[in-house]
This record gives C-alpha cells, structure tokens and sequence, in this order.
C-alpha cells in the first residue's frame, strides 16, 4: 500500500502522516517531524500521538530494531532500509492511527473525524476498528491493538540477520508469515473469533490474578482511571495473554514468534556485529533486566525525538558583514516585535545553524569550520523572493557591548542562546556574563532536560515555572518559562501543546527538585518573553531537543566540556 507524502528523494524514506489538512507528521528512526494546524486541538494530537507509536513500535520489536541498525549503518546494509520498511507499512500505520485517535478521544470525543483529511489512514482504522470491536473497553482495545502490532513486528529478523556476516537480508528470503505486513493480514483476516477468543481469554486471567474490579474499571469511558498506575500489573497481564493467544495461533500455522520481549537477547548480539562495520555507531540497547520507565522516564523518551516544523523546508540564511552602526539602524527602523525595535542576539552551535537553515556554500563552509558557539545579531531582512535571515557575528564580548551601548533605549536587548551552546564550557565562561548583561537572557532549551535539571536539583534552588500560550500569525505555539533561584536569566521551551506539557510533566516527577507552579514571576518580563517567542517562531525552521548531536557529544567527551 502507498501512502500519499512519501518523500522518495529522503535518505531514508519515512513513515508519513500526510493528506488533505495542513498538518502532518513523518516518522524516521532518527527523529519524528510535525507539522500542526496549531489551535486544532484534536487534530494536532492525533498527528502527535500517530507519530509518538510509530516509534514506540520500533524501539520495542525485532523489525524496528532492524530498521534502527539499518538506519545508522552506511551501504550496501543501509540498503536493506527500505524493502523492510515497506513490509511493516501496513502494521505500523495502523496501529499508529487507531493508538493515536484512541487517547485523542479521551480528551476529544470526535477526535476520529479528524482522519477524514487522511483517507488511507481512515481506512487502516476502520479495519482495525472493526477487528476489535467485541474487546470491551477502550483501554484494553488499545492494549489489544498493541499485541496486534508487536506481535507482527515480533520475528525472527534478527537471527536472519546474524546468519549473514555482512548482516544483509533479501525479503524475498522470508516467509510471508515472517514479515509485519503478511503477519497483518493474517491476523485481520482470520476469523474474528481469534481475537475475541484472545480477549476473552485475558480478561479471564487478570480477574483470577487482580479481581472483577481491577478490570471493570475499563467498562466505562474513563481512560484516566483505567490506566492508572496501580492498574499497570493488570494491563501488563493483560496485553502478555492476548500476545501469547495470538502468538500460538501463528506458530501453529507456521510462523517463527517471539516472545513479547523475545527481541531483547539478540538486539545486544546484532548491535555488536554492526559496530564492527561501523565502530562509531551510537545505538544502545536496553537491558532486559531494566525496569519499566517511570512517568518521568516515558515523558523524556516521548518528546526526545519529536521534532516541529515551522515552515517547509528551512528559511534561508545569510552571514552579513555589517558594520555596528549600520547594523544598528536597520534593526531600528526594521525590525520590531510588537511595535517596538527590539534588538536580538542568538547563541548557537555552527552546526545547529547549518542545519537550521538555506546557507550559501561559502556561509556554510565558514559555519563548517568554526568550533565553538557563535554569537550573532539576527536581523529578518525582506529578500525579493521571500526573507533572509542575517546573522552578523560578534567576534568577542567586546563586540556584544560596544553594539548594546550603542543600541541605548531605542528598545529591549533579548539575548537567546541555546542549551546545547553551554556543553562548551570555554564558551560559557566567556560569554554567559556579557549575554546576561545585555538584556533579557534566554537560554532556549534544545536538549533533554536530564542534561541540565541535575544541576539544579543539586543547587537547591526553587525553579519557578510558567506556561505560556502565544497565537502567532502561523498558528498557536506553547512555551514553558523557567526561572532558577535568583538567577534573572528564563528557560524557555518552545514547541507545541503536548511536547511542553510533557516537558513539565518530566520536571513535576524529577525527584529532588522544587518546582514552583506560577506565573506571577514573569509580570514584569511578560512582554520581553512574549517578544522571545515571537522572534523564535519567525525565524527558526523548526524547534526540538536535538541540539547535541552524536559529534558535539563526542567532541565535549574528549575535551572534558559538559553541561
């Protein structure tokens, strides 16, 4: 089956959410990338969801951790890429739909009518709808469609991977049966009795383990109660039964399964293999004695890789050469953020900028050869085609005082550096000093949280915390506003609706810090940080957490930098 979106010029093909509505969703195993309609609701979670379980799926099967070890390996075995996501099409996008609109509807009823911008997801839906529609309960429905999806992606790929020393596999090697896609339509189009037979059979045995009422309180429409954490034991059960019944039904017809976690062992062996065709590879496998992730766990790993897309593709960019006065003047008479001139100075890693923007081949080769953070006055100049993003590097703090003195009051000073500028710690003695005493410090965050929070829970420090909601000309953005003891300096996130809510949900369950729910702390800020967001959001390309990459991370290693 194709799906409308597909970007076939990709290095690696996605999966893609994409139809007749402005928003849409593509997922790689690198990252996954939305587009939103923000400030509809419904919608905007459905894309968001669809694409949070497509990775979900393939962090936790034998397929996607074959498609993992693809993904980051070089031809000819990245080769292999495609043909096996072409064979678990069929499985993840259905899965991913019906997940994605079964928790949207807890929160949006309707949330299902969404899909009629997306035809081929509509009907992927309807079929899985319909083959559980005796399994009682919307969670344990969801929990139903999720042994349906592993269990497809559950097969013996990684051992026919490791019997080739090069790690190849031909597709047309294995059994239908032994791939997602023919494992799916077996499964769907069997009689339905298998299914209902392998609910029923679940449902026995969580009541004999945890009693009528663990699992009645899935009857009704309260999703929040059904799946509540003292209830995880019983859906665990629950979800292990329907697997092992359905999985019986497929050996006996000669498939080769797996047990629910059965892709753990081999992971570790086929991970080994690749890093001796790829000794820098990166991927890590989890232990199989690790225990299951905690709220907080799981509010990292789903906003770790998500990616929003401002615009399509990236806003051009330039390196001007602009002297302090004329640069003054332009922004005086040209760039205003809600009437007023504002000047702005960003901090970011060279290759951050590179990736985040159009340069020309000699800007990007300048870009190429720095290695440290830059710090740059940003200018939004109006270009015949569309507009250009200038940066007019600052060579030294000096630079960064002679342009704020002679800016004067013609308007606030917002200096925005990003997180991952601080891994470099030479930088950050330098620079962080000058940047707080120019203006209104922003540090915009673009790592995960677990790379900076330990230093605050080690502080002691009370972190005042504020949501903020900002409607921009593109749509409606959500921030998270954070603010460290008596450090006037904000942390400021930006992205959609459900990212910064996790990222808060991530900072409410980090053990040891005190976070201070309010938003009178910016009253006096309100403004300057309402001008913040509406610079990031008209003139980044996208927001994310990704701001270190493998190579920065390596080269603070070896150096002894860190944040």
């Amino acid at each position: 089956m194709h799906f409308d979106g597909l970007d076939d010029d990709d290095h690696l093909t996605a999966l893609c959410m994409a139809g007749t509505a402005a928003r849409s969703g593509r997922y790689t195993p690198e990252r996954a990338t939305l587009t939103l309609a923000t400030g509809e609701e419904a919608g905007d979670l459905v894309v968001y969801l669809h694409e949070v379980h497509h990775a979900a799926l393939n962090d936790s099967t034998a397929w996607g951790v074959a498609l993992h070890v693809y993904a980051a390996l070089d031809p000819p075995q990245r080769d292999c890429f495609r043909p096996l996501l072409d064979a678990c099409r069929i499985p993840h996008e259905a899965y991913a739909t019906f997940a994605a609109v079964n928790i949207a509807s807890a929160h949006h009823p309707a949330a299902s009518e969404a899909l009629a911008a997306y035809p081929a997801y509509l009907a992927l839906y309807r079929a899985l709808d319909g083959a559980l529609e005796a399994v009682a309960g919307p969670h344990r429905r969801y929990l139903a469609a999720t042994a349906l999806a592993r269990l497809a992606m559950q097969t013996s790929i990684l051992s026919t991977m490791l019997e080739a020393p090069d790690l190849m596999v031909e597709i047309s090697d294995l059994r239908r049966l032994d791939t997602p896609n023919g494992r799916w339509r077996w499964l769907l189009g069997h009689d339905r009795a298998l299914l209902d037979g392998a609910a029923t059979q679940a449902d026995r045995v969580a009541r004999a383990r945890h009693g009528d009422r663990c699992v009645d309180v899935d009857d009704g429409n309260n999703i929040a109660a059904a799946s509540a954490d003292e209830l995880d034991p019983v859906w665990a059960l629950w979800e292990a039964t329907v697997y092992e019944q359905l999985a019986l039904a497929l050996a006996d017809a000669g498939a080769q399964t797996l047990a629910l976690n059965g892709h753990m062992e081999l992971t570790a062996t086929v991970l080994d293999c690749a890093r001796g065709l790829a000794p820098g590879l990166s991927l890590r496998a989890a232990r199989i004695e690790s225990p299951a992730p905690d709220d907080r766990a799981l509010s990292a790993a789903t906003i770790a890789h998500m990616r929003l897309d401002l615009m399509p593709g990236r806003r051009a960019a330039a390196l001007a050469q602009r002297s302090t006065d004329e640069l003054i003047e332009i922004i005086d008479t040209e760039q205003r953020i809600n009437g007023t001139p504002t000047l702005v100075v960003s901090g970011r890693l060279p290759q951050r900028m590179i990736d985040c923007y159009r340069w020309d081949d000699n800007d990007e080769r300048r870009l190429a050869a720095c290695t440290s953070p830059l710090v740059a006055a940003r200018v939004i100049a109006a270009g015949q085609d569309e507009s250009m993003i200038e940066h007019t590097l600052l060579d030294g703090p000096g630079d960064l005082v002679t342009l704020t003195d002679g800016w004067g009051d013609r308007g606030p000073v917002i200096a925005i550096a990003a997180a991952s500028c601080f891994v470099d710690r030479a930088w950050a003695a330098e620079w962080s000093a000058p940047l707080r005493q120019s203006g209104l410090m922003v540090v915009l965050i673009d790592v995960a949280a677990e790379r900076f929070v330990r230093s605050w829970v080690e502080s002691g420090a009370v972190v005042q915390c504020a949501m903020l909601r900002v409607a921009d000309t593109s749509g409606v953005y959500w921030a998270i506003a954070l603010q460290v003891g008596e450090d006037p300096s904000l942390w400021l996130h930006v992205n959609d609706e459900v990212s910064t809510k996790l990222l808060r949900d991530e900072l409410r369950h980090t053990s040891g810090l005190t976070l201070a729910e309010r938003d009178d702390h910016l009253a006096e800020r309100e403004g300057a940080v309402t001008g913040a967001m509406t610079h990031l959001l008209a003139t980044e390309s996208f927001l994310d957490l990704q701001g270190l990459d493998d190579a920065t991370i390596r080269r603070a290693a070896a150096t002894g930098d860190g944040g």
